[in-house]
């Protein structure tokens, strides 16, 4: 009889342990069990996205690969539309050169919309800053999708009262995002500076992208805490979420799970996966400002290519 009832806490205990709370639309249930987490924590030796969990008790299946490919193009095409609306707001300001107000305007006044345009060029130019930033912007991401197949995910958070508050991501992945983001956030912080100061650049009918977060280490560690941590499998339609100036959030010293506390060194994690995470974008780029599903699908198609040729079961419904 104690047998039976140490099975069934087993059995629960492990069940549990693959309800990452993070990743709940994607818990295992029988309609979807294909691209679902595992009903239970088992040993994988499939994975192709996170092959790191390859010979570990996972909650990740093969199938889940589908979804993790797709939320990652997501993210991907997030951060692009970031770049493309300061694109566009660069367009737009160019445009004040059509105004009344510009031909009338003062040599000085001139000079500080030059200025702004230049701030510009800066701030688009991937060489400059940006193209390092915003790839350590997806190797987190890739890290936190990565997180999904974690089978000790319960002590690598804060949770309290059945809420997940944090996840506790080392001091050290802050430390490190900030200083691939620095020159970026200085370059976007010059920008607003300057486009404040020139009464011509001001006018433009485009609004400069939201882009305070990259200012300091604090608000980046938050903003991507807040916003890629604790919703890594982002949905169309949730934009509107990235560009939120994040809660304040602080440590806490314990989980609030009972279990014995660790951290989750996303970076790392990132690091272990083979999502495609360079930035490439070249001088000639042109993107949509929003999340165009022709570019996520295109960009997904190769893994759900090579899933199909592995054998790995999936179907197409996006």
């Amino acid at each position: 009889m104690w047998t039976r009832y140490a099975s069934a806490w087993l059995l629960l205990g492990s069940d549990l342990s693959c309800r990452n709370l993070l990743f709940e639309t994607h818990w295992f249930n029988a309609e979807s069990s294909q691209r679902s987490l595992r009903e239970t924590p088992a040993r994988a030796s499939n994975l192709e996205l996170c092959p790191a969990y390859n010979g570990q008790v996972t909650c990740c299946q093969s199938g889940l690969e589908h979804e993790q490919a797709l939320h990652f193009a997501y993210w991907k095409q997030i951060f692009k539309g970031k770049i493309a609306r300061v694109k566009l707001a660069k367009e737009a300001t160019l445009e004040v050169k059509d105004d009344p107000a510009f031909r009338a305007a003062s040599e000085e006044d001139r000079r500080q919309f030059q200025v702004a345009i230049q701030k510009y060029e800066k701030v688009l130019d991937p060489a400059a800053g940006h193209g390092r930033c915003m790839s350590s912007l997806l190797l987190y991401t890739a890290g936190m999708i990565c997180f999904a197949c974690d089978a000790h995910w319960k002590q690598e958070v804060h949770i309290e009262k059945e809420k997940l508050l944090r996840v506790l991501i080392p001091e050290g992945n802050c430390v490190e995002l900030w200083t691939e983001c620095q020159d970026f956030g200085r370059e976007a912080r010059e920008l607003f500076e300057a486009i404040l100061d020139s009464s011509l650049a001001i006018r433009s009918r485009w609004p400069l992208e939201y882009l305070h977060m990259f200012e300091d280490q604090q608000q980046l560690c938050d903003w991507t805490h807040d916003v890629i941590a604790m919703h890594p499998f982002i949905r169309p339609g949730e934009l509107e979420r990235e560009a939120t100036p994040p809660i304040k959030a602080h440590r806490r010293l314990a989980n609030g799970t009972g279990e014995p506390m660790r951290e989750y060194d996303v970076f790392q994690e990132g690091r272990r996966s083979t999502f495609e995470t360079s930035w490439d974008m070249g001088p000639n780029y042109s993107g949509s400002a929003g999340l165009a599903p022709g570019c996520v699908h295109a960009v997904v198609l190769v893994w759900l290519f090579r899933l199909r040729l592995c054998g790995c079961a999936w179907s197409w419904r996006i």
